[in-house]
């Protein structure tokens, strides 16, 4: 296996992050932005939602009255984040990561008591 390749485009359309209090409405707004670039890009595949906060369930009426199919992972550990990535990477033209900070402590709990810290 080599890590040198021939170069080709491989960017993606958006990489972005949604600040906002409880109730805010990011779910929403990532879920109305998804939709709209699906739309752009004239996707066929899913939107996939990792979901630490149940906010998918909220959103996921959103993607049925445009048709659009919904797939989603609700875990807050870390491992399957890499795991749910990779797939929607195969499967999928965009990834909803509500919300990284779960994931974040769950990691950083994690290595903290494998550390002793």
């Amino acid at each position: 296996m080599t890590l040198l390749k021939v170069a080709k485009p491989e960017m993606a359309y958006l990489k972005m992050g949604i600040y906002g209090e409880a109730g805010s409405g990011k779910s929403f707004t990532a879920s109305q932005i998804a939709i709209g670039l699906h739309k752009y890009i004239k996707s066929k595949e899913a939107i996939a939602f990792l979901d630490t906060e149940t906010g998918s369930d909220f959103v996921r009426p959103i993607f049925k009255n445009e048709k659009i199919e919904f797939i989603t992972a609700k875990t807050r550990a870390f491992k399957d984040v890499l795991t749910v990535v990779d797939e929607a990477e195969k499967n999928c033209s965009i990834l909803i990561i509500d919300s990284i900070t779960h994931i974040w402590n769950e990691m950083t709990d994690s290595y903290c008591k494998m550390h002793k810290i």
